[in-house]
């Protein structure tokens, strides 16, 4: 299998999963949340909930939805799939800037105590 297919396959892969899955993981509250929402830590009435919700609701992945779309399973699907394809491309070109600044600075000299040719 060529290099483009597994990168192709990966992604396909990964977009069926996180479409799938964002719509079964959205109804329950993440880590966060859960704890907040157990232990009351969060005051009722607090100014910067408002503000924060506010601009979290103003988001366009917004609780797991793309925003403007009407079906839920679909926009949920869609939520997910954008997500994911983010952080893979956020990964993919911080690997690259890695793979090259370390191809900038040369090849690696060997340990003093490594025999020659190691």
């Amino acid at each position: 299998m060529s290099r483009k297919a597994v990168i192709l396959t990966f992604l396909a892969a990964s977009a069926v999963i996180s479409g799938a899955v964002s719509y079964l993981a959205s109804d329950h509250p993440d880590g966060l949340d859960r704890s907040i929402e157990d232990h009351g830590l969060q005051p009722a009435g607090d100014a910067s909930e408002s503000r924060g919700e506010e601009s979290a609701r103003a988001s366009p992945l917004a609780d797991y939805r793309v925003a403007g779309i009407a079906n839920d399973f679909l926009s949920n699907a869609l939520a997910g799939i954008i997500g994911t394809l983010l952080v893979l491309a956020a990964v993919g070109v911080l690997g690259r800037l890695l793979v090259r600044g370390r191809r900038a600075a040369g090849p690696a000299e060997p340990p003093a105590s490594a025999p020659p040719g190691a």
